[in-house]
């Protein structure tokens, strides 16, 4: 292997793991807006009634605030899985192709 083609190898990862990077910050900022938006859907009043029974502050977010926003989270987990994954292949496909162009260019140059 030429040392061009080595430099172009890790031109192409750097960018690679760049790309990654990048991508898997948006699905941990997607991830936490979208469960945000599910626990803050829950019902004040459920929150309430809970405590107002006797339970504490943890035993009713475990047993009535998760559960009713298990749908939400999930859905939220689903979408920022799918576009992160959507980003990183569109950030993988971009970055092989260019580095094979110009490893390409570069092994057609005398």
């Amino acid at each position: 292997m030429s040392d061009a083609a080595v430099r172009a190898a890790a031109r192409t990862a750097q960018l690679s793991f760049d790309l990654y990077l990048i991508t898997d910050l948006t699905l941990g900022i997607n991830l936490v807006a979208a469960t945000d938006a599910a626990l803050r859907a829950v019902p004040r009043d459920l929150r309430e009634a809970a405590l107002a029974l006797g339970a504490t502050r943890f035993q009713s977010i475990l047993s009535v605030v998760l559960p009713n926003a298990r749908g939400g989270i999930l859905t939220g987990v689903v979408l920022a899985v799918s576009r992160g994954a959507g980003g990183a292949s569109s950030a993988s496909i971009c970055s092989s192709s260019t580095a094979a162009a110009s490893s390409a260019r570069r092994a057609t140059t005398p």
